[in-house]
């Protein structure tokens, strides 16, 4: 069996080339039937292509090139050679896994970096298209959200719009505080038991039924999101769903399907 190997290069403090490639007994084989062996690389690249994935039908792969936040594809053009194909599409910074859907038309980015989740279209050939971002993972026990916050934001707003229309002078009359006096919650310390926002880590992705795909998030969540049927279609968030008993075990989705 051939395996082709993803790993860091010099940009993050790694020692590979570029995709690597192994052998797991006989090469041709479709069972890794014997021992590990080396061999030349499949193709040097900078930019650390940490994670390889082959499409379904040609013989084209993909590398999330995680310390140049981009993805590229390459072609093979002898058995275990590869040359790009078409230039790097940003995503995000760094980019650490990538998928192609079952039908090859379109390839899922997952950004530990900063969260996104990318959808890239796929043309016959295998090149990579515009990239479309999903919506931002929501965290649902996180300190900004929920009715309670939402709340206390439109109250604030209400206050804020009654005191510009009146003046200040009617301040006490509005049952708050002036903005001057207001607290910063950028200085403010944390209430207990008030959780800290955490960051979004988009991590992997897999494609589902129905033009749905499922993407942990070990930042947040675990989240699902939906991939558009075909290109030029829209992200579209749907209501979160919410496993488990607390914070640390949350299993969520961030759950979109497509609308053309």
């Amino acid at each position: 069996m051939r395996i082709l190997l993803g790993g860091y290069t010099a940009d993050q403090e790694g020692n590979a080339a570029g995709i690597g490639v192994l052998h797991a007994g006989a090469p041709d084989s479709p069972l890794a039937s014997g021992p590990l062996g080396t061999r030349p690389d499949a193709v040097t690249v900078a930019g650390s292509p940490s994670w390889i994935a082959r499409h379904p039908t040609i013989d084209v792969v993909y590398a999330a090139l995680e310390g140049a936040g981009s993805v590229r594809a390459f072609v093979r053009t002898w058995q275990e050679s590869f040359t790009a194909l078409g230039a790097d599409v940003a995503v995000g910074y760094a980019v650490c896994h990538v998928a192609v859907s079952p039908d090859g038309r379109m390839l899922l980015a997952s950004c530990w970096g900063d969260g996104r989740l990318v959808r890239l279209p796929l043309d016959a050939a295998g090149r990579l298209g515009a990239a479309s971002v999903a919506p931002e993972t929501i965290d649902p026990y996180g300190p900004d959200d929920g009715p309670s916050s939402r709340a206390t934001d439109a109250v604030a707003d209400a206050r804020r719009a009654l005191r510009t229309a009146v003046g200040d002078e009617y301040d006490d009359l509005l049952g708050g505080a002036s903005d001057e006096s207001a607290p910063d919650p950028a200085t403010e310390p944390r209430a207990e038991g008030v959780p800290e926002a955490r960051p979004s880590r988009a991590h992997q992705a897999i494609f589902l039924p129905r033009g749905r795909a499922a993407s942990t998030d070990l930042g947040e969540t675990s989240c699902g999101c939906g991939a558009p049927r075909a290109p030029g279609s829209r992200w579209r968030r749907r209501s979160p769903c919410r496993r488990g008993r607390d914070r640390a075990t949350w299993c969520g989705t961030r759950a979109v399907t497509c609308s053309s």
